[in-house]
C-alpha cells in the first residue's frame, strides 16, 4: 500500500538529499496510520498464512508472521526515534 516512489526514496542505503515538501510530509504521516489499519486487516484474513521465512539484515531468523511481528514493531520503533530526533534539530 505503499507508494514505490516512497519506498525507493526512503530504502536502506538512502540519505536526505533535499527537504520535504509538506505534502510529502502529510502523505507519510497519513501511511503511518493507515498502514498499521491495512496490516491488521491483513494478519485477519490470513493473508500471510503462506510466508517464506528469511533473515534480516541483523541476522535475525523469521520464519512466520507471529516471528515477524515484533521485529516490525522494533524496527518502526528505529524510525520513530530518529524522526523525534531530526524534529529536535530542525524545530
Amino acid at each position: 500500500t505503499v507508494d514505490a516512489t516512497i519506498m525507493e526514496k526512503f530504502r536502506r542505503g538512502t540519505k536526505p538529499e533535499a527537504w520535504i515538501a509538506q505534502e510529502e510530509i502529510e502523505r507519510i504521516k497519513k501511511l503511518l496510520v493507515t498502514s498499521i489499519d491495512q496490516f491488521e486487516k491483513d494478519l485477519e484474513s490470513g493473508l500471510f498464512k503462506i510466508f517464506t521465512p528469511f533473515t534480516t539484515a541483523m541476522g535475525i531468523q523469521l520464519a512466520s508472521i507471529e516471528d515477524t511481528i515484533p521485529t516490525i514493531i522494533f524496527h518502526e520503533g528505529l524510525h520513530l526515534g530518529y524522526m523525534m530526533a531530526m524534529r529536535k534539530l530542525v524545530g
